[in-house]
């Protein structure tokens, strides 16, 4: 549940999981647990990575309003290459 020091934000954060840990994709669940921020939080930053371009939502076709899985894209991989420098590993 710690923050690597190179991560300045849950956006970041985020970003870093999906392409370190979780293969690419995950459920909000799942980010929810292993960020330990609230669901709101995280619901924020998935919200602005998906107007970035940084990540894909896919949505419960039955509840609109309810995200089944958010998965990386080009734009987040990118974003992820950039903190792998930061972090000195790239």
């Amino acid at each position: 549940m710690f923050m690597p020091d190179h991560i300045r934000n849950l956006d970041e954060w985020i970003i870093w999981l999906l392409a370190d840990e979780f293969h690419q994709s995950a459920t909000i669940d799942l980010i929810e647990q292993r960020t330990g921020y609230r669901r709101e939080d995280v619901l924020d930053s998935i919200a602005s990575l998906e107007r970035a371009k940084a990540i894909a939502v896919y949505r419960n076709a039955r509840q609109a309003m309810n995200i089944d899985r958010i998965r990386l894209v080009p734009g987040g991989m990118r974003s992820y290459e950039e903190l792998k420098k930061r972090a000195g590993t790239g």
